[in-house]
């Protein structure tokens, strides 16, 4: 269970352990990569939250979504999805362009269940990308999150869900990142090609932090940032 510490977990440093020698997934804008250290890093939770919980859920799975597509262009492989919630439909992944047949979908009633699939499914190495919808998300289950993930270093996305509505509390965990995600306000003058998000890399243990417009291109699968940083 993920509600004490068990015997393994006591005495462990919770620092992050990146695997320098595996490379970080890009983002397609130098800015970007240089702010992250050189992008994503795999084999690290990356979180990712809705500035109002319940009404930015949708622009969190599109942020998620696209660094799925940034992925499969890397490396294609198996995605596991885990969720609390009934969201996902097969044909609107499909006109999302998502592989179905690449994607394994885990829905869990509980929190701790989410948690637990998260880790299994962190230690099969067929899976290149996992990502995960929890409500509750803290520096025990992270850590452990972080640990199952250090044999292969999939991506790790966690995505953070509000089942009660309630606002969502940023608490310490081992994520790598921590992103605070609402729609542009410019999305509705948007390119039909492109998306918009308005962006707050409020944790970043592998370099800065700041807020920024961030825009993935539907075409060529990869990310600009339509605004200068602010820190």
């Amino acid at each position: 269970m993920y509600n004490s510490i068990p015997t393994w977990a006591k005495g462990l440093t919770l620092a992050a352990r990146v695997n320098a020698k595996v490379t970080p997934l890009a983002s397609g804008d130098p800015k970007l990569d240089s702010m992250l250290g050189g992008g994503l890093v795999l084999g690290q939770p990356h979180e990712i939250l809705p500035s109002r919980s319940g009404w930015d859920d949708a622009a969190v799975t599109a942020f998620a979504l696209a660094w799925l597509h940034r992925r499969q262009q890397e490396k294609p492989g198996l995605v596991l999805w885990v969720t609390q919630k009934t969201e996902l439909y097969a044909q609107g992944l499909a006109n999302q362009e998502v592989d179905l047949e690449r994607l394994v979908i885990i829905e869990t009633a509980k929190n701790v269940d989410a948690l637990w699939a998260l880790e299994q499914g962190l230690c099969n190495t067929a899976f290149g990308l996992v990502i995960g919808e929890v409500e509750d998300f803290d520096l025990l289950s992270s850590r452990r999150l972080q640990l199952a993930a250090e044999r292969h270093n999939p991506l790790i996305l966690i995505l953070r869900r509000s089942r009660r509505g309630l606002s969502l509390k940023e608490v310490p965990t081992a994520a790598l990142t921590r992103w605070i995600i609402s729609p542009s306000p410019t999305q509705g003058a948007a390119n039909a090609n492109s998306s918009c998000w308005q962006t707050n890399l409020t944790r970043n243990k592998a370099g800065t932090t700041g807020n920024f417009l961030m825009e993935w291109h539907h075409e060529t699968h990869r990310f600009t940032l339509a605004t200068p940083l602010h820190h």
